[in-house]
Order: structure tokens, then C-alpha cells, then sequence
């Protein structure tokens, strides 16, 4: 809780609203005052009559309203300052900003506040106490006796919304004048009610125009946030304070009126069909406009501005919700046309439990079977938009969309395709029967292997590093794809073939599939996806042409290794040579010790320049002419080379 002497002084006085207003010359009307004349605003400019105020009780004491320069916070403005503007985040300098411009105003019972016809071109802000709004009566020697409503002060109110007792008049809050804050135009009008203190009351009122300077002011956002909330909640708080003093027992000729009857099952019945059938209505137009108008957004500008499919489906429901604006009158006005009627239920029959009850079920089922029904245009609206699972989207990234292929085919195809599973060892495809489908590794590895067990193809999924085989090793030289049936696919005359052999899963494998046959067709519209499925072809042979360029590479050296090793013995001529001979054929380190190994050397002995007696190493007796041969031609063909270079 800030203090009296922070409000007080504050310590930031730089703006020039702290300065103060020094108001001078206030008017104070007294209780019991005559009528007098003033400008009024009838024809001609004729005088209008200022009501009095109401006859003064006998022993009552009356007082003037007393007005003070606001230089100092007191403890109510602590109170007042928690209770309402600190909770909004006004700060201590805004606080005595909005003080230091209003005047602190005080009355005793009887004094009039508030003078009727006449216009008020401020806002009051009642602190403690009461008053009473009357309605002026048609003579203005009759005095004041119908009570329109009452003021109480902030700082009292929580005491008279705990109150049980009868209210005499609904309790507006604790703002005077606040609906001008909202329409200045109120405050050049005639009040329409006389305020009258009915105890000692004390306020605080600015004047319209220096008030709302104030609160519209840049650093003064939090003083017009915190009057809205309280001109608000005040708004609500009268409703429900207005309809409890209807609701309070009125005496009649001494008498209480008499209690309403429950309303009877045909009344209720007739009430369900009342209510229903409007919201019914509502709930057709309602669902149905969204889902057309949200299904012509997501068609029209879904792709263009990136919208998703819950976005069309918001945009639709605002297009539904304004145009049900429009309707909804024309909806309850066909709705009567039925001869519907509420059962002719008194307002307090309609007040009852049982009738609440009704009225919320009846509802609840219009609405939710107006909704139902205005799905309806569901079955006729065919998808302007295909859903991806993310499976399928990784296969466009990964495979497709390298070729550009565009989404709008790529649904097309995978429409079409089917996805499978394998598992190590399982075969894929049986050799000697015809293969009418083109299949596409994703994930894992198989190999085509012939009646002898020898691999003539490995296949390896696109989609990821393929894990190695169960065998632990791959066999070498054999050509790599993904693609199993392309031959088929690219020329017909292969799809009558037999397949030449089995394709069995070396790990878990995983594909998909389509047939040749719907392939073919949906190609010939879509020529596109033709040339994805070739633009994959064409990546596959010249991965293999290079596959194959390293191959040679390989067996060259090898043979050339093992013609300089033969003897079992290397110096450092023959070291330089093969070393050069290495980089030129782009051998890697490993490559060049699996082959050493497989000749019989450790790559101890190939620093060492010679080889001990190991067992299936190789002598230069143990070569063959052949092998002699062809180390002579590759020793004389680098001979050659090196003396070009």
C-alpha cells in the first residue's frame, strides 16, 4: 500500500498535467432552495424551472456542498487508489495527477448534487455516502417522490451488496456523469433526474473536458483503462442489483401479490418448441456457411497466402458469424411463422427453475442438431487439398523432389503406390515368374542372387545410410540400384520376360510399389512423373559408371602390387613408383592395406621392405607365367609413362 506522504509528494514532477487546475467560482445549491429561472433549451429561448429539493424532514439538518482544492491525499484517496486504480495499473504520480485535477466535494443529507434539467458537464466519483436520483414530477410544486435509482460510494458499496434487505432502488454504482466519458454529446443535454444526498456524502469530481484530456493523455493509458473497467463493472453490477429489486416481494393492499403457478408439461413443451427451433436455424446457417465459404478459401487462396486448412476453416467462420448477423432476425421472424409461442408464460413462470431448464436444453438440442444439419454440404464438396502423412512427405524431400516433380504429381503417384515390409532373408521378388511392378527401395538393402549364390545386383534404399547386410560385407563389383523392374518400366517388351532371379532382403527392408500397367497410364497424362522415374535411372548408371571406373582403378593396382611384391622383397625405388602409381589411381589407405593383406603382407612388412616365411604369402616361384606376363606389361606400361612425364 503506498503511502499518504508518497501521493502526497511525488517524486517525478515534470509533467505539466501535476500542475493544479485552481478552480474558482464553484455554484453550490442548498436543500430546500426555491425554483429559480435558467437558460433553457425549449422554443424560443424560454426559461425552464430548476427543481427543488424535496421537503426536508423534521429535526433533519441540511448542509451546502462544500468544494476543495484536491493538494493532498487522503486516507479514503488510499483507499479509493487501492480499490480501484491501482488494480488497473495506475501508479502513484498518475493517481495524484487525476486528484489534483478534480475537486474534493462535500454534502449533507438533503443537499442536491445533481440539478435536473439543467446540463452537467462532469463526472462525479462518489467516495462515501448516498444519493438518490428522482424523477422530476409533472408539477414542480409537488416536490420530488420517485426514486429512479441510487448513488453509493465506492468505499461503501461492498456493505450494500451484502446487504438482504429490500432495495427501494436499484443501486447504479458510484459514477455520475460516466456516460459522457463514452458520448461527450451527453454532457451538453438536460440531466434528466434530480441527485439528492440522502446521507452525508463525500466525492470527487474534473470537469468532462479537463478529465478526459487527462485519460486520453500517452502516459496516462492506465487512468482511461482503469474509469472503462469501472463504468463496466458497475454496468453489470446494476443489471443484476436491477433485476433483484424486481425481484423483491412487493406488498399490494397490505398483501404480498400472489405466487405464479408452475408452468404445466404442454406449457413446457410448447416453450422447448419455441426455443428450439430458432437456434435450429442457426446452427444450420451457421456450420453450413462456414463449411462452403471455408472450403472456397482454402480452394482460392489456400496455396497463394500459405493458409492451412484449420486457417480457411477460422476465415470461413467469420464470414459465417457476419452474415449471421444479418439473419439471425430473419431466422426468429420465420420461425414464428410456425404459430410457435413460449406456452403464454407469465415472466415469473418464466423466472422458475423448471422453465430455465427447458429453456437450456431446448437449446442445446436445436443448435446441436442445426449444426449437424448444416454439415450437410459435406457429402457433396470433393477435396481441393491433399493431406501428406509424414512418411510420405519425407519420400518427396528425400527421392522426388530432387527431380522436380511437383506435389500435385507426387499425389497422383502415391495414390497409386503401395507400401511394404520385409524382413531379413524374406524374398522380395521370385525369380522365373514375369515382375509387373516397379519397386523402390526406401529404407534397408537386398541383393539379386542367381541359382549359384552369387550376387549379380545389390539394391540399397535412397532414403538414408543403408545399414550393412547380415553377411557383413557386400559383394564386390556388383552393381548398386534402387530400383527393381526398371527395365520393365522403360521398355514393354521386358514386363513378358521372367524375372532371371530371386531378390531376397539382406536386412529389414522397407519399399513401395506400384503396378506397371496403372503406372503406364497415369505417365501418359502425367508426363512429368516419367521423367522423375528416369531422372532416378539416369543417377543410378552414372553411379554405376563411376562405380565401375573405381573398380578398374582397384584391380590395376592390385595386379601391379602384386607383380613389384612378388619376390617378397620392395626398396625404395619400387616404393616411390607404387606410391605414385597410387595417388594416380586414387587408391585410399585402406584399400591399399586390404590389398596387402590379401597378398600376404602386414603393413609392418611393407615399412620393412620384406616379408617373413608366412603362411599363403606369395614367391615369386609360386607365380604363374600368366601372372609374371601381366606384371611385365603393367611394369613396362608405367615404365612408359614415366619417361613421357
Amino acid at each position: 500500500r503506498p503511502s499518504a506522504g508518497a501521493l502526497a509528494s511525488p517524486s517525478r514532477s515534470s509533467s505539466s498535467l501535476l500542475e493544479p487546475l485552481g478552480r474558482s467560482g464553484a455554484v453550490c445549491f442548498h436543500a430546500g432552495q426555491r425554483p429559480r429561472s435558467a437558460p433553457g433549451r425549449g422554443s424560443g429561448g424560454a426559461a425552464a424551472f430548476t427543481w427543488p429539493s424535496p421537503p426536508a424532514r423534521p429535526g433533519a439538518r441540511h448542509f451546502g456542498i462544500s468544494y476543495t482544492a484536491m493538494r493532498s491525499a487522503t486516507g479514503k484517496d488510499l483507499d479509493l487508489y487501492e480499490e480501484v486504480f491501482q488494480s488497473a495499473g495506475v501508479s502513484e504520480d498518475q493517481f495524484l495527477t487525476l486528484l489534483r485535477h478534480g475537486q474534493r466535494c462535500r454534502a449533507g443529507e438533503g443537499s442536491v448534487i445533481v440539478q435536473a434539467g439543467q446540463s452537467f458537464p462532469k463526472v462525479a466519483l462518489v467516495i462515501s455516502g448516498r444519493a438518490r436520483a428522482y424523477r422530476p414530477p409533472e408539477n414542480p410544486e409537488h416536490g420530488f417522490h420517485d426514486v429512479v435509482c441510487e448513488y453509493v460510494g465506492k468505499l461503501d458499496l461492498s456493505d450494500v451488496v451484502g446487504s438482504t434487505e429490500p432495495m427501494i432502488a436499484p443501486v447504479r454504482g458510484c459514477v455520475i456523469g460516466g456516460s459522457a466519458l463514452v458520448d461527450t454529446e451527453l454532457a451538453g443535454q438536460e440531466y434528466p433526474t434530480q441527485i439528492i444526498a440522502s446521507t452525508d456524502i463525500e466525492w470527487i469530481e474534473w470537469s468532462l473536458e479537463d478529465l478526459l484530456s487527462i485519460i486520453h493523455a500517452q502516459k496516462m493509458k492506465a487512468l482511461q483503462a482503469a474509469f472503462y473497467q469501472l463504468l463496466y463493472v458497475e454496468l453489470i453490477d446494476t443489471l443484476k442489483r436491477d433485476r433483484k429489486v424486481r425481484e423483491s416481494p412487493r406488498k399490494v393492499g397490505g398483501g404480498h401479490l400472489p405466487v405464479a403457478q408452475p408452468p404445466t408439461t404442454k406449457q413446457l413443451l410448447s416453450l422447448s418448441a419455441f426455443v428450439a427451433v430458432p437456434f435450429f436455424g442457426f446452427g444450420v446457417a451457421d456450420n453450413g456457411i462456414m463449411i462452403i465459404c471455408g472450403d472456397l478459401i482454402d480452394a482460392q487462396f489456400g496455396t497463394v497466402l500459405g493458409l492451412s486448412t484449420m486457417a480457411a476453416a477460422g476465415l470461413g467462420n467469420w464470414v459465417s458469424d457476419t452474415i449471421g448477423l444479418g439473419i439471425g432476425d430473419a431466422i426468429e421472424r420465420s420461425a414464428g411463422r410456425f404459430g410457435l409461442s413460449n406456452g403464454n408464460l407469465s415472466p415469473a413462470q418464466e423466472r422458475m427453475p423448471s422453465a430455465k431448464k427447458v429453456t437450456l436444453v431446448a437449446k442445446i438440442v436445436g443448435i446441436t442438431l442445426g449444426c449437424f444439419a448444416g454439415m450437410t454440404p459435406l457429402l457433396f464438396l470433393t477435396p481441393s487439398k491433399k493431406e501428406f502423412a509424414n512418411e510420405d512427405l519425407e519420400v518427396f524431400d528425400e527421392v522426388f523432389a530432387q527431380t522436380g516433380m511437383t506435389l500435385s504429381h507426387f499425389s497422383d503417384l502415391i495414390d497409386k503406390a503401395s507400401r511394404h515390409h520385409a524382413h531379413a532373408g524374406q524374398v522380395v521378388v521370385e525369380g522365373g515368374k514375369p515382375l509387373r511392378k516397379l519397386i523402390l527401395l526406401l529404407h534397408g538393402e537386398a541383393c539379386e542372387v542367381d541359382p549359384d549364390g552369387k550376387t549379380q545386383t545389390a539394391y540399397i534404399g535412397r532414403m538414408g545410410a543403408p545399414p550393412r547386410s547380415a553377411a557383413g560385407d557386400r559383394q564386390a563389383g556388383a552393381p548398386r540400384s534402387s530400383l527393381i523392374g526398371a527395365k520393365g518400366f522403360v521398355d514393354e517388351a521386358y514386363v513378358a520376360k521372367p524375372f532371371p532371379n530371386n531378390v531376397v532382403a539382406s536386412t529389414h527392408l522397407e519399399w513401395m510399389e506400384w503396378d506397371l500397367d496403372e503406372l503406364e497410364e497415369l505417365t501418359e497424362s502425367k508426363v512429368a512423373i516419367r521423367g522423375s522415374f528416369v531422372s532416378l535411372l539416369y543417377t543410378e548408371v552414372i553411379a554405376k559408371v563411376n562405380a565401375d571406373k573405381a573398380g578398374q582403378s582397384s584391380r590395376q593396382y592390385r595386379e601391379l602390387l602384386a607383380a613389384v611384391t612378388a619376390d617378397g622383397y620392395i626398396d625404395d625405388k619400387e616404393r616411390t613408383l607404387l606410391l605414385q602409381h597410387k595417388k594416380d589411381l586414387r587408391i585410399t589407405d585402406e584399400e591399399h592395406n586390404e590389398i596387402l593383406a590379401d597378398l600376404g603382407w602386414s603393413v609392418e612388412a611393407w615399412d620393412r621392405g620384406t616379408i617373413t616365411s608366412i603362411p599363403g604369402h606369395h614367391h615369386l616361384e609360386d607365380a604363374s607365367h600368366e601372372d609374371l606376363v601381366k606384371a611385365a606389361a603393367l611394369l613396362e606400361q608405367i615404365a612408359r609413362s614415366m619417361r613421357a612425364s
